[in-house]
């Protein structure tokens, strides 16, 4: 799970590193082809993360649910397939939440280090799975895997992005 969590770290620095250049004007732009501004793919990675820890503080929702087999390379391709556009769940949409990219930036900071420390206390063999709306039952370990996945498919585009700008 550490491998896991230093590249949740990485992705994390990486985003810093990314938006860390844009202004206020910049983050809120929606770019050529795109549903959402930088600072909406911000508020999403925050609300799938609060999901996701959601997640790792319960026991599983679904009762005897066979596990979805999907490696974490093939969650890892899928995420990275960003010719295939996947639709985010009305759960996840970004709505507004944050006004500024300082605000976001701290918001899913706060979040990914209570996820660091949280990663420690859980109970990685308890089998339990819960249901992702595109990949299936997950465990706890494929949703930690889906966190770094989706961290990353996000820093791509808004790397499109800023090539566009």
């Amino acid at each position: 799970m550490q491998s896991y969590l230093d590249k949740i770290t990485q992705a994390n620095q990486r985003l810093l590193q990314t938006v860390e250049q844009l202004t206020e004007e910049q983050a809120q732009t929606k770019y050529a082809n795109s549903e959402w501004s930088v600072l909406e793919i911000i508020e999403h990675c925050f609300i799938a993360e609060l999901a996701i820890l959601k997640v790792f503080q319960e026991t599983s929702t679904v009762d005897n649910a066979p596990i979805t087999n999907i490696s974490h390379e093939k969650v890892t391709a899928i995420m990275q397939n960003r010719e295939k556009k996947i639709k985010a769940p009305e759960i996840v949409m970004p709505k507004g939440r944050f006004k500024t990219l300082a605000e976001g930036i701290a918001a899913i900071q706060r979040k990914r280090a209570e996820m660091a420390d949280l990663v420690t206390k859980i109970n990685w063999q308890d089998g339990a799975t819960f249901p992702h709306p595109v990949l299936g039952n997950l465990t706890k370990a494929d949703w930690l895997h889906f966190a770094f996945a989706h961290t990353e498919r996000h820093l791509e585009q808004i790397d499109t992005y800023l090539a566009t700008k």
